[in-house]
């Protein structure tokens, strides 16, 4: 691994850039609410590593609500019943989904976006850590030669 000052520049300009909070746009019982069923709303599935600690990537998928369980004595919060892309049912809370394709898109990028980040990151520490080992070793490297040569 060399040294790129270029490189190390340009992994510090994506590695600290503002990355700006989409607005969110979650579904709400009352955009439910007086609706046909199914209604279609929108989420955000991502993909992590084996581990489940790196976001590998996103997908925007549907979901079909079939039903609106308004809250009640047992249950504060309106649900929902719902399938999933796959067609399996669920239910859940209307906040879980956006309302809109484009709200889930702008999420999907921004998770994306910090997960860019944070390999921008690593890749820096790698690189540091690396060069700062060479020049540890050189040193020492050099105080033999000199230890050696009096």
């Amino acid at each position: 691994m060399t040294f790129d000052v270029n490189e190390l520049k340009r992994l510090h300009t994506l590695a600290y850039e503002e990355i700006e909070v989409p607005e969110s746009n979650k579904a709400t019982a009352e955009d439910l609410k007086d609706k046909e069923f199914p209604v279609i709303l929108y989420e955000v599935e991502y993909r992590f590593n084996g581990e489940n600690t790196k976001l590998i990537k996103t997908a925007i998928r549907e979901i079909h609500v079939t039903k609106l369980i308004p809250a009640d004595e047992n249950n504060p919060h309106p649900t929902i019943q719902f399938l999933d892309y796959q067609g399996h049912p669920g239910t859940g809370y209307p906040h879980m989904f956006h309302a809109d394709k484009n709200s889930a898109f702008k999420e999907s990028v921004y998770q994306r976006r910090l997960r860019e980040q944070e390999m921008a990151k690593e890749r820096m520490e790698e690189m540091l850590d690396f060069n700062l080992t060479r020049i540890i070793d050189l040193a020492v490297e050099g105080a033999k030669y000199e230890q050696s040569s009096t």
